[in-house]
């Protein structure tokens, strides 16, 4: 079988295409995250709920703020008066963000392959029963930070899903 060479150049051009843009979609950044607490914010004004987001949250910081820490406190050199507990009791907390699931898999499931009790599926369910119950693995303003930030990284590409194959 003989391919042609303007098929190949299309192929060649479409793949590179691809892996820029992935460059650039991979993940949203800061600048994504505060949109999505923004936007959280704005959904939960007059509520009941926006009350206890202040409650939970530092004086004068917002849900776009709190959006990003997950994400802040991955630097080594970034300390603020929760970071440090915070890692001590979470060394692996850099791989909350993401379940690395075959791409064939059809839905998320704990025992499937890639799934792990520490991924964004499992962390995030933790953090929202410690938002319900006050009890868990996180304080509350650790589990609201997660869950703001959580929800920008499971709708981004490469966050759930990867390239191998599962047997």
């Amino acid at each position: 079988m003989r391919i042609s060479r303007r098929r190949l150049l299309f192929t060649a051009t479409t793949a590179a295409l691809i892996a820029g843009l992935t460059l650039t979609i991979d993940a949203f950044g800061s600048v994504g995250h505060r949109i999505v607490g923004t936007l959280a914010e704005l959904h939960l004004q007059n509520t009941r709920a926006l009350k206890e987001v202040r409650r939970i949250l530092p004086p004068n910081q917002t849900l776009a703020d709190a959006s990003v820490w997950p994400d802040t406190i991955k630097d080594p050199l970034y300390e603020d008066a929760d970071t440090q507990i915070f890692k001590l009791n979470h060394p692996g907390h850099d791989t909350y963000h993401y379940a690395n699931l075959p791409f064939q898999a059809e839905r998320y499931e704990l025992g499937s392959p890639g799934a792990r009790p520490g991924d964004i599926v499992q962390t995030t369910r933790e953090a929202i029963r410690v938002l319900k119950t006050g009890k868990g693995m996180f304080s509350q303003r650790e589990a609201l930070r997660i869950v703001a930030h959580l929800v920008g990284d499971i709708h981004q590409p490469l966050h759930v899903g990867t390239g191998f194959v599962a047997s």
